[in-house]
């Protein structure tokens, strides 16, 4: 991300079942669209008639924290599983350092 200022606002979308992710092409370029309570997000290149270097690493900047949410989504799950029942179960797991 090359903007490392801090947000105006921030809003927060639970993953639901509703939520829609999907892709489409506007003028032969990609687009990520994400649906989320109401709210449609579309992430596009910068110029809406290319792809250049720059979008490529921003879709790549997307994807690994996309990935880094999901393994941290399944260490969770794991955790709950392999100490289901002990003392403390309800209790948050710390993040993975």
């Amino acid at each position: 991300m090359s903007d490392h200022s801090a947000p105006a606002e921030v809003l927060s979308f639970p993953l639901s079942s509703e939520t829609e992710v999907s892709t489409h092409t506007d003028n032969g370029v990609p687009v990520l669209v994400i649906v989320a309570a109401g709210v449609e997000l579309r992430f596009h290149p910068s110029d809406p008639q290319t792809v250049t270097r720059a979008d490529l690493e921003s879709a790549a900047d997307l994807h690994a924290a996309v990935q880094a949410y999901f393994d941290s989504c399944q260490r969770y799950l794991a955790a709950r599983e392999a100490f289901g029942g002990w003392p403390g179960q309800d209790e948050p797991i710390p993040p993975a350092v």
